[in-house]
């Protein structure tokens, strides 16, 4: 009599997991959650306030110190006194007045306390650009631009 060969077994792989439980949020914030809340909102502005006196200091540090001209030309630009330029960083609007310095032949203009921080005006600051890009990627970018909008006033 012949004998009968065995079936075999499909490999684990094919086989589908069972499905996994739907998260479920809680009725309210845990304690954890409300505590950081209450932490960050009673810190934030004093950080703010903190990171306005660092910038400041490095605006000193730079004072008298004209820029070369990017244009071309390679020569000292003139200062045209201070500018209000406004950024936005996870503490809040900082608000800050720069030296701004113009070149006379090329007409090109320049903020060298903005160019050593790497920003923009009217820009984010790097630890904002990189939360609210973050943001971008778990959620839509309509959601993710009204969340940044009510978390950081930044559309």
């Amino acid at each position: 009599m012949p004998r009968r060969r065995k079936t075999p077994k499909p490999p684990a792989a094919h086989i589908a997991p069972p499905p996994a439980p739907l998260p479920e949020l809680l009725p309210a914030p845990s304690l954890l959650t409300r505590l950081e809340r209450e932490v960050e909102v009673e810190f934030r502005p004093l950080m703010l306030a903190r990171l306005t006196e660092r910038i400041a200091q490095e605006q000193a540090a730079m004072v008298g110190m004209a820029p070369v001209c990017d244009g071309g030309c390679g020569r000292k630009m003139e200062s045209k006194g201070r500018e209000s330029r406004t950024l936005r960083s996870g503490f809040g609007k900082l608000t800050s007045w720069v030296l701004i310095y113009r070149c006379k032949r090329c007409k090109r203009t320049k903020c060298p306390l903005w160019t050593q921080l790497g920003v923009e005006v009217g820009q984010l600051t790097g630890a904002l650009a990189r939360l609210v890009a973050l943001l971008g990627v778990l959620v839509s970018y309509e959601l993710a631009a009204r969340l940044a909008w009510s978390f950081w006033g930044s559309r």
